[in-house]
Formats: structure tokens, C-alpha cells, sequence
């Protein structure tokens, strides 16, 4: 279990590294250099400086971040601080695709990975044809063949794999009817499912995998990467209903499910990464102060207005979003903690 937590945490560490990485490489396109890209947080335990850039590594092995405009900098290097400025001096639409890089990114890393499992091992079809079976399990008993594509389970008709587990979770001890078709032909098999660890009904089947040449890969990576996005963004149309609270988790929920996705297997936890950056992607363009979505907010009436907001205002109202986000991860953090005794 330790491994399994340590890889999740390393995982949502990469996922934050390459989130800043965006930041920093596109800035960098644009000219624009950062006074510090840091890998961690806390005291500083390594840094070297290439340019203007100072690359750091810290204490706490968690996240990353990049800063482009340090004033301790510039009393170390004795420099002016109303002067130099290459990152707010630059023009509003090059810190807005600065801004939104990050987000980007993480969609981008997602695609990625998806295509390379595509190409290199096959993703779960959602069609509801058995893959695999359990030895020794109540499926494989009753009869049941990988290649069966399941046709109804008491008379319900499946349509997507995702129906199969619906039905046949809450019928553990329960005898079930399953029609299945076979090389043209339907059959029947009626089979009582076993109780998992969850206590949920299972038959011990597994669905099938849908492997791609490269050029599939890429559409598939491509559009599974879609998909996520209107998932997330679905869930979030959901944000201000009643209880929409329980439904999130904070880091140590995120770190807990990573863990565990990560003991089924690899390629299961590589996908589950992806999955995450996504979320990651769609949390930070959230228009809420002191996320990148609030700064595309604030950027965005920078345009329109045709000059800069107020420093002091800005500065205000970004620290009462960092204090709401501070809170929401504190309370739901609280409650993960609390699920996992």
C-alpha cells in the first residue's frame, strides 16, 4: 500500500510539474523569461541558475510552481523594482496564452498518454462483450465465453459495458438471467453472483480491449480526451446544487483513489493519470481569484478596458479566492480524512 501511495503522490506531482511547465515554456516562446521555475515547495535544497531563470528544488516533494515577477529578486540583485518587468510589461494576449498554457498542458498530457496506450496495449472497450473470465468463477461455471456480447441481464437490455456492473452489483446472492449472443446465435445462462471485498454482486468477467493502429491511437487519444472534458465539466455544471460537496475530493481523497487504481496494474493507473490531468486542466480555468481561470478573468476585462486593472484591487481579490480555495481543500480534506478511518 505504501508503494501505491507513493506513486499517487508522484503521480499528481507530475501532473502540477507539467501544469507549470506550460506556463514557463510558452512564456519562454514569447521571450519572456521567469525569475524561478521550483520543483516542490518549502526551503529550497538545490538551485542552479541558467539566464534570468533560477531552477530549484525544494524540501517538500509536492508540486511545483513558477514565478515571474520576484521582488526578493530584485533587492538581491539590487535591482529597481519599479523597472524590468518582462512579464507585466508584456502584452495583455501574450500573459493570456501564458496564463492558459498551464491548463492546456494538462489536456495535451492527457491525449498523450491515451494514444501511447492505444498503440501500446489496447484501452477497456465500453461495448459489453466479454474480454476475459475469472477461473474458477461463477461466470465461467454457468458457461459463459469470452467474445459473448451480452444482450440483457433479466430481461434488461445492455447497451454499454457500464450496464453490466450496474445490474449485477446489486443483485449479490440473487439469481440473475443473462442473454448473451454467440457466433450468431443467443443463449441464456442464469448464474447467482458472488459477493467482492465492496460487497457488491460479481460474476468474475472482465470486458474486452480495443486496440488501435497509430493513426487510430491518435483519434482515439484525441477524442477519449473530449470526453473527459465534458465529463468534468458536466460534474461541475453541478457545483452550487445541494450536497454538490460530497461529491468532490480533496488531496488526500485524490491521493487514496490514485493509490489504489494504482494496485490493479499499471496501465490502469496511467490512464487514471490521465483522467486526472484533465481534471486538473478544468479546475484551473475555473474562474475563481487565484487560479488560472481568474486570471484569464481578470486579463480578459484588461482587453476590453484597454488598460490594467488596479494592483491593490487585483491583489485583494485574489486573496480572498486563495482563502476559499485554502478553505474548501481544509473541509474536504477533513472528510476524506474522516471516510478513510
Amino acid at each position: 500500500m505504501f508503494v501505491a501511495v507513493l506513486f499517487a503522490i508522484l503521480g499528481f506531482g507530475f501532473l502540477i510539474i507539467i501544469h507549470e511547465s506550460g506556463h514557463f515554456l510558452v512564456a519562454r516562446a514569447f521571450g519572456i523569461q521567469a525569475d524561478e521555475f521550483a520543483i516542490g515547495m518549502g526551503p529550497k535544497v538545490f538551485s542552479q541558475t541558467w539566464g534570468r531563470t533560477q531552477f530549484s528544488l525544494r524540501a517538500i516533494p509536492i508540486g511545483a510552481f513558477v514565478m515571474f515577477e520576484n521582488p526578493e529578486k530584485f533587492e538581491e540583485e539590487g535591482m529597481d523594482p519599479s523597472r524590468d518587468h518582462p512579464y507585466l510589461d508584456a502584452p495583455t494576449w501574450k500573459r493570456f496564452f501564458i496564463s492558459a498554457a498551464g491548463p492546456f498542458f494538462n489536456f495535451l498530457l492527457a491525449s498523450l498518454i491515451l494514444i501511447v496506450i492505444g498503440f501500446m496495449s489496447g484501452i477497456p472497450s465500453n461495448e459489453p462483450i466479454v474480454g476475459a473470465l475469472l477461473p474458477e468463477g461463477v461466470a465461467e461455471s454457468a458457461g459463459i465465453l469470452p467474445g459473448d456480447r451480452i444482450l440483457s441481464i433479466n430481461q434488461v437490455q445492455i447497451q454499454v459495458w457500464n450496464d453490466i456492473s450496474a445490474l449485477i452489483g446489486p443483485a449479490s446472492g440473487e439469481q440473475i438471467t443473462i442473454l448473451v449472443l454467440r457466433e450468431g446465435q443467443e443463449k441464456t445462462f442464469t448464474m447467482i453472483p458472488k459477493d467482492n471485498t465492496e460487497g457488491r454482486g460479481v460474476i468474475g468477467i472482465s470486458g474486452s480491449v480495443k486496440r488501435f493502429a497509430l493513426w487510430g491511437s491518435i483519434q482515439n487519444g484525441i477524442v477519449q480526451t473530449g470526453q473527459f472534458i465534458s465529463e468534468t465539466i458536466y460534474g461541475f455544471s453541478h457545483l452550487f446544487q445541494k450536497d454538490a460537496l460530497n461529491s468532490f475530493m480533496g488531496p488526500i481523497g485524490i491521493v487514496s483513489i490514485t493509490g489504489q487504481v494504482a494496485q490493479t496494474g499499471f496501465s490502469n493507473f496511467i490512464w487514471f493519470i490521465s483522467y486526472l490531468s484533465v481534471n486538473l486542466g478544468i479546475v484551473n480555468l475555473l474562474p475563481i481569484p487565484a487560479l488560472d481561470g481568474g486570471r484569464l478573468v481578470f486579463l480578459l476585462i484588461e482587453m476590453i478596458r484597454g488598460k490594467k486593472m488596479n494592483e491593490k484591487i487585483e491583489s485583494v481579490i485574489s486573496s480572498v479566492g486563495f482563502a476559499l480555495i485554502i478553505g474548501i481543500i481544509l473541509l474536504v480534506s477533513f472528510r476524506d480524512i474522516m471516510q478513510l478511518r
